[in-house]
């Protein structure tokens, strides 16, 4: 599997945060006998040199085997009877996958069947250096889609073996659920805030066990497409993960069929969602970290003043901690702004139906 490949200054620069945070480490450390001191500073001095060497060499040997896929893919395709062009037919990848990255993103040798179609995504990291930004790393996923009959709640299952649960710090933890012991071990599992008896009457028992067959991937339902996605696999592996999504999609054909949204009109709620449940909500203290980055910066800055009156307050430390205190805390505040919004409207939306009710029994 290919989960992420390198440019030479993404490279780089994840070693060099190694190397210093190597260097910091080694600080605490007891001093030792001076020829083997010399010995583990040239070491030190080499060693992330030859990493990055290593992480680019792999990266270079990744991207020439993604270079090889579409001829591959185009040959497991005769085999097993896909087709690479569906007209009227598009794919496109969940919701909360897009919200991972969002730039230079890709869906490449993408290939159809009856219900369900198949694509090699991608997303690129940029960071930033006092030069600009630069690209980084590009993240690489196998995503498989499979058509539902009707739309359904948004729910997420983040699999540990899966990028290692990118998804833990991005959604409001009141929508986290637990259903079973030896299920909650394999997924972390999100439903909408107000919806969970809702997921619980469509992730029964036999679909928990046809997901627990995919424990490997990331599982989203995303209106009226179920999506599975892990990391880049071999070409060869393709057709088990379409088996393994289309196995859960038969699981839920019982579930889809009786299900319906309580905060619709009946014959609406048959076969659609209301708004509430369409989308999971985001964790404002996603922000956090950027936040503490940031005021830590602007403290770094008043000290390094006052400790070098001459010299003034480090410009730089005082502009980066600003950006990234100011920013980050509109994004947290914002984030929670629109989750109290998203709980006063629903509370409304609930009452009005309430009373709609009522006065339809008293008539």
């Amino acid at each position: 599997m290919i989960e992420k490949t390198y440019t030479i200054w993404g490279a780089i620069a994840k070693v060099v945060l190694i190397f210093f945070l190597i260097i910091m480490a080694v600080q605490f450390l007891p001093p030792v006998l001076p020829q083997y001191s010399i010995l583990f500073s040239n070491l030190i001095m080499t060693l992330p040199f030859l990493v990055a060497l290593l992480l680019f060499a792999f990266s270079l040997w990744d991207n020439w085997q993604i270079k090889k896929r579409p001829a591959q893919l185009e040959a497991l395709s005769g085999v097993h009877g896909y087709r690479t062009e569906w007209p009227g037919r598009t794919m496109d990848v969940s919701q909360n996958l897009q919200e991972l990255g969002r730039r230079d993103m890709q869906l490449e040798n993408v290939v159809y069947g009856d219900d369900w179609s198949y694509g090699d995504y991608s997303y690129c990291i940029y960071k930033k250096s006092k030069h600009g930004e630069y690209k980084a790393e590009t993240i690489h996923y196998s995503v498989v889609e499979v058509q539902l009959a009707r739309p359904l709640p948004n729910m997420l299952f983040d699999s540990p073996k899966t990028h290692r649960r990118q998804f833990k710090l991005m959604f409001d933890a009141s929508q986290k659920h637990s259903l079973e012991g030896l299920f909650d071990r394999h997924f972390t599992t999100y439903f909408p805030k107000y919806y969970s008896i809702d997921a619980l009457s469509i992730i029964t028992p036999e679909v928990m066990e046809a997901m627990l067959a995919a424990d490997d991937c990331d599982i989203e339902i995303d209106g009226d497409k179920l999506y599975l996605y892990k990391p880049l696999i071999p070409v060869q592996q393709i057709p088990d993960l379409i088996d393994k999504a289309t196995y859960i999609k038969d699981k839920l054909m019982n579930n889809i069929v009786t299900y319906r949204d309580e905060r619709l009109p009946y014959a609406e709620g048959r076969k659609d969602v209301a708004t509430f449940g369409t989308k999971l909500h985001k964790n404002p203290l996603v922000a956090l970290p950027t936040l503490l980055i940031g005021l830590a910066l602007l403290i770094g800055a008043i000290i390094n003043g006052r400790l070098n009156p001459g010299s003034g307050i480090n410009f730089s430390l005082l502009m980066y901690g600003s950006i990234f205190s100011v920013t980050s805390a509109y994004q947290l505040y914002k984030a929670r702004r629109d989750n109290a919004e998203y709980d006063r409207r629903y509370r409304g939306y609930m009452n009005t139906l309430q009373e709609r009710e009522q006065k339809r029994t008293t008539r």
